[in-house]
């Protein structure tokens, strides 16, 4: 009996000491800034501001949403980043990139000259739809002109009306765009693409990543840390919920590992 109860004792002081090491890798915190409806899509913008969309009407009373009523439309919003990681002197981030249409996922150039943003099929006056009626996604790309503002909208090339097309990230040394679509050649609901970016302002074809990062399900959010470590919302792979994150490893010979970012982050 004796020799039980030093066993139990034995591993308990074993489990205490080893949760004692491993502390938590991540701290959440909910700031200040968040409406009451959706905030998502956040991206650095220099090194003291942060881009993310928000309903254009921040005001919305959460209880039009429980009545059926649809969520406003999304625009994109900048704050400064504050000492404690929350953000202040939030406002719309540019009247030229926002429309009467949702706005939201953006990725700048180290410049910060260009930047490339998903927004409804709605270019130029046009709001465009499927063959099915459905108004899908697109990506879009702005530049500063002379005086800091922005201007010269342009349309991707790989844009079609019958699939979307969004959720840019560029890689470090800007020679690679990526981001979400559900076009042809698709392996689940949405697959994460890449094109390669050109200096003369021109684009190779959308490659697919393959099975290694996109499941049979769907991908969103993807961001890049340098060029090599990729980072992505996905369900398809297990998880502790529905859009779980994941990190991958990227190398130039494919995908070295995807692991799960655990708790509490999913």
């Amino acid at each position: 009996m004796m020799k039980k109860i030093a066993i139990i004792i034995l591993l308990f002081c074993v489990y205490t000491s080893k949760a004692q090491v491993e502390a938590p890798r991540y701290f959440i915190k909910n700031i200040e800034a968040n409406s009451a409806l959706s905030n998502f899509g956040t991206t650095f913008y220099g090194s003291d501001k942060l881009v993310y969309a928000s309903p254009a009407k921040r005001n919305y009373i959460i209880s039009n949403v429980w009545k059926g009523n649809d969520q406003p439309f999304l625009d994109l919003y900048v704050g400064t980043i504050t000492e404690e990681g929350g953000l202040k002197d939030v406002q719309k981030f540019s009247d030229v990139v926002n429309t009467k249409f949702h706005e939201a996922d953006v990725a700048f150039s180290k410049d910060l000259k260009t930047v490339y943003f998903t927004r409804s099929n709605y270019f130029e006056g046009r709001y465009g739809k499927d063959s099915l009626g459905i108004n899908r996604l697109k990506m879009f790309k702005a530049t500063q002109d002379a005086s800091g503002n922005w201007s010269k909208i342009s349309n991707m090339p790989f844009n079609n009306d019958n699939y979307s097309v969004g959720h840019p990230t560029l890689s470090e040394d800007q020679k690679t765009l990526y981001f979400v679509s559900d076009m042809p050649g698709t392996l689940g609901k949405t697959d994460i693409f890449k094109v390669a970016v050109y200096e003369n302002g021109t684009y190779g074809d959308p490659v697919n990543l393959g099975p290694e990062i996109n499941a049979p399900e769907k991908e969103m959010f993807p961001v890049i840390a340098g060029n090599d470590v990729f980072y992505f919302s996905e369900e398809g792979r297990g998880g502790f919920g529905m859009l779980d994150f994941f990190k991958s490893e990227l190398s130039t010979n494919g995908v070295k590992y995807t692991s799960n970012l655990g708790k509490p982050i999913n």
